[in-house]
């Protein structure tokens, strides 16, 4: 099964291209968010397996408000899409379980590493279609030994 990833994104140039990269990829990519409100029904309708989420995304909430309820209410982890960093946002972030960012233009680069990171940590990781590659490839050079 492929990761599913809900996108909640108000740049309709940045979603196409996060569209584009995380299909590139092999994921499957859910129909997207551009509101909070919209956000929120999303990731209680299709249950993603990741959901990237620009932290200024409007609605009647905030987007990290937003993004920590849906982190801890339907256990999905969280990339915030970030235009800038500072301590006391890192800090407000780490203290409500949102521990993934990527700077605003995005590096494909770093964005992989950190949907690679945010899957793994939610046990969703065996389901990224790079690793089902690693997996095939190594079952065939690593001989199982019975313990």
């Amino acid at each position: 099964m492929i990761s599913n990833v809900l996108i909640a994104e108000r740049d309709c140039i940045v979603t196409s291209d996060l569209v584009a990269t995380l299909k590139n990829w092999g994921y499957q990519v859910l129909p997207t968010a551009k509101s909070t409100d919209q956000a929120l029904l999303c990731a209680k309708r299709s249950k993603p397996d990741l959901l990237i989420m620009d932290i200024g995304l409007r609605g009647k909430e905030d987007a990290i408000g937003t993004a920590a309820y849906i982190h801890k209410r339907y256990t999905i982890p969280v990339i915030i899409l970030i235009d800038w960093m500072h301590d006391e946002l890192q800090n407000h972030l780490n203290i409500l379980g949102l521990f993934y960012y990527v700077s605003k233009p995005f590096d494909p680069e770093e964005l992989h590493a950190m949907v690679d990171l945010a899957l793994s940590s939610s046990g969703a990781f065996y389901q990224t279609p790079v690793l089902k590659r690693s997996e095939k490839s190594m079952r065939q050079h690593v001989p199982i030994v019975p313990v």
